[in-house]
């Protein structure tokens, strides 16, 4: 929608990006699971562990994944997990596969972080409170 002005929800991998391309277009941006940080060593080497299972098993990634998404009260919610499973599926597992490496190659962004400008901005960084 031309001249539509946005409040920005990012979940994980996305970082923030589009507040670059339209900065002026933005009311907000609330950046959730990310951190500006590349991977250390340890994530590095977890993520490629899920890669290598993601290839025989890739249903035992997603279930490895929920407790890291999921709070613990809502992880016996069938519907809950049901969703969550069904979007994993629709995204694949070769999509999956992209997203860990570009984790794994991931700059630290940090620098740029003053660039986001003076919109509100909320930063809820992995390992806060799980959203669901």
């Amino acid at each position: 929608m031309q001249g539509s002005r946005w409040l920005l929800f990012r979940w994980v991998l996305c970082g923030a990006g589009d507040h670059e391309t339209a900065p002026d277009r933005v009311l907000g941006l609330a950046l959730l699971d990310t951190t500006a940080r590349p991977d250390t060593r340890a994530a590095t080497d977890a993520r490629r562990d899920l890669m290598q299972l993601a290839e025989s098993n890739f249903p035992a990634v997603i279930q490895a994944l929920l407790p890291r998404q999921v709070h613990p009260s809502r992880l016996s919610d069938p519907a809950l997990v049901q969703v969550i499973g069904a979007m994993a599926d629709s995204v694949g597992k070769e999509a999956f596969l992209r997203q860990q490496r570009a984790i794994i190659g991931r700059v630290d962004s940090r620098p740029s972080l003053p660039q986001i400008g003076a919109h509100p901005c909320i930063v809820r960084p992995p390992g806060s409170d799980n959203p669901c």
